[in-house]
This record gives structure tokens, C-alpha cells and sequence, in this order.
């Protein structure tokens, strides 16, 4: 066996279909037990179209007290629950994500102690679509009907664990070819996997939309475009040579 200590590093990419791959790599021996093995990084890219998506509303209402800027918040969410419910299909949902009433204050002169002026409440609900064509259908809805601000969507996939299996799957792949490569040139071979670790994300894209509620019934439909989401898998893997 040739147990020279060659330090080499490379970087190549492979472009499949919609995959796209990097690697790094070395060759170097154990001090500990004189093994001598290939460390490689390799990193799989896989483009998928999200088929769920989440939208967060917000009402937000401000009075001189607290208890009318509560009721004032009250009336505009029992306005926009019904709506939104109606536009929603059995799979999809609506849910209370956060609530509260917190005094607004200001400050007259430096030094001087803060006043209350008045109160605000703030009720936030998250949205989850299983019709991504329909984002901008419920943003308007929404908005038209007492929230008062939107942010999303935020992207998802029903598909997430093959996509991240697939992603994970061709990194390795590519480890496994370069440290094959990397071996031949020293006249050795892979004897075997040694080590293997994993970090799996995704690139998510969230829009924000301004306040809405007051906009003409004529307006536009918002328009969003789904477009495609980087499934990213980065693996680390020791090659046993011999």
C-alpha cells in the first residue's frame, strides 16, 4: 500500500438535469492507527416547485384605551375569519398565531418621563394554502376584509424528505467518484465508506406585501410567482483507501 502523505485538493461540478454538484477533497494518513483515507465535501442541489404555502395576517388596531383598541381589533377579526375559512379547502387552515395589547408611548423632551398615548392590539394569524395558485386570491381577500398586513409566502413541499433524500443521495455519489479519482492517481483504491455526516436546507424566497385593507375593490389581483426552491444537501465523507 502507498502511505506517501499527498495532500490534494480539488473542485469539480457536475450539472444533471435540474442537479447541480460541487466537491472538495484530501488525501492524508491517520497519525493514530496509519490509515489512509480520502475526506471529501460535496454539496447536491436539487430544483423543486413548492406546493404549499404560508401566509402570516396581522390585525393591528390603536385607541386611546386599551379595552377599545381590543374591541376595535375584535370586530375586524370576526370579519376576516369567516372570509378567509370560506376561501380555504378542507386540507388548508387557519390559526390564531399571536395576540396582544401594549401601550404606545411617547417621549416629549430628553429626560422627561415617558407617556401613554394610546394602546394597540395586534392579532396575527397564520394561513397555510395547499392551492399555491391561489396566493394572491386569499392576500387580497384578506386584506379587503381587516388585516391590516401580510407577509409570505413562505415555502414548503410535500415532497421535502424525497427531495432531501435525492439531494443527499447524489452528493454522495459525487464524493464517491472523486475519491475513486483521487485514488487512482496515487494507484490505490476505496475500500470502503468510513464516515458519513449530513446538513440538509433549503433556500426559501418570502415576499413581504404592504397594507392593502384600504385599497379600491377594483385593484388588481396581487400577482405571486411560485417559481423554483434550492434543495441544498452538503455531506462530509472519509474514504477508507487501500
Amino acid at each position: 500500500m502507498h502511505k506517501s502523505g499527498l495532500m490534494m485538493i480539488g473542485f469539480c461540478s457536475l450539472c444533471l438535469a435540474l442537479t447541480f454538484l460541487t466537491s472538495s477533497s484530501s488525501i492524508a494518513a491517520e497519525e493514530k492507527n496509519d490509515r489512509l483515507t480520502a475526506r471529501i465535501h460535496s454539496d447536491g442541489r436539487v430544483m423543486a416547485t413548492p406546493d404549499i404555502a404560508t401566509l402570516v395576517f396581522k390585525i393591528e388596531t390603536e385607541a386611546p384605551r386599551a379595552q377599545a383598541a381590543a374591541e376595535s381589533n375584535a370586530r375586524l377579526a370576526e370579519k376576516f375569519l369567516p372570509i378567509i375559512k370560506k376561501a380555504l379547502t378542507a386540507e388548508e387552515s387557519v390559526q390564531s398565531t399571536g395576540y396582544g395589547v401594549t401601550p404606545v408611548y411617547t417621549y416629549p423632551k430628553r429626560g422627561e418621563p415617558s407617556k401613554i398615548t394610546a394602546y394597540r392590539a395586534r392579532h396575527s394569524f397564520r394561513v397555510k394554502l395547499k392551492d399555491v395558485k391561489r396566493i394572491g386570491e386569499v392576500i387580497d381577500l384578506g386584506l379587503q376584509n381587516g388585516a391590516t398586513s401580510v407577509q409570505g409566502p413562505y415555502w414548503e413541499h410535500s415532497r421535502r424528505e424525497e427531495l432531501n433524500r435525492q439531494a443527499a443521495v447524489q452528493a454522495l455519489a459525487q464524493a464517491r467518484r472523486l475519491a475513486e479519482a483521487l485514488a487512482q492517481v496515487e494507484q490505490l483504491k476505496v475500500k470502503r465508506l468510513f464516515k458519513v455526516s449530513t446538513e440538509i436546507s433549503a433556500r426559501p424566497m418570502p415576499v413581504a406585501r404592504e397594507n392593502l385593507a384600504f385599497a379600491p375593490k377594483a385593484a388588481a389581483e396581487t400577482a405571486i410567482e411560485v417559481g423554483e426552491e434550492e434543495i441544498h444537501a452538503r455531506i462530509e465523507a472519509i474514504y477508507e483507501l487501500e
